[in-house]
């Protein structure tokens, strides 16, 4: 079982939930991923804070921690659990890594699924109509952070494909 965490966390969010997992005898390994070095306030990853870079990369990162997974233990499929970005970034890993084929569960807890607002800050603050606002909020929010609001263009990829997780 692979516990993957949200935007700006790291894999301590399951320092509860993964020693009850393994008491219940699962094989449970975490995974920090989507660090941004480039940018300013999020390049330090000695501060705890991932899950900041484009999530495309981090489905990338998820592609080569599932194969590192699965060739340590010899498994053919992993259960994948994730926090809100996380279950975002498995959609873009199945429907273009062919996830789907090394999953045998998946389990998402508050996942963006269907996009958001950030708090409400697309309800007032338009992104997507004006190109300078949207790189200045992915400096500020993060790459990732704005690839999960309604109307990104990853948002709007996922939304047009009905069936992300058929091999």
């Amino acid at each position: 079982m692979i516990m993957v965490h949200g935007t700006w966390a790291n894999a301590q969010k399951w320092e509860v939930m993964a020693p009850a997992l393994q008491k219940a005898g699962y094989c449970v390994y975490g995974m920090n991923y989507g660090f941004d070095a480039r940018n300013p306030i999020y390049n330090n990853p000695e501060n705890g804070i991932f899950a900041t870079s484009g999530s495309y990369a981090s489905a990338i990162e998820l592609n080569n921690y599932v194969n590192k997974v699965l060739r340590e233990t010899g498994a053919k499929k992993v259960h994948l659990v994730g926090h809100s970005q996380a279950g975002f970034v498995f959609r873009l890993w199945m429907h273009d890594f062919r996830g789907n084929q090394r999953t045998s569960r998946v389990v998402t807890l508050g996942g963006t699924n269907h996009g958001t607002t950030m708090m409400g800050i697309t309800d007032f603050l338009p992104v997507w109509n004006v190109p300078t606002v949207a790189n200045a909020a992915g400096v500020l929010l993060s790459q990732a952070a704005m690839g999960q609001l309604i109307g990104s263009p990853y948002r709007n990829i996922l939304s047009r494909c009905r069936k992300p997780c058929r091999a």
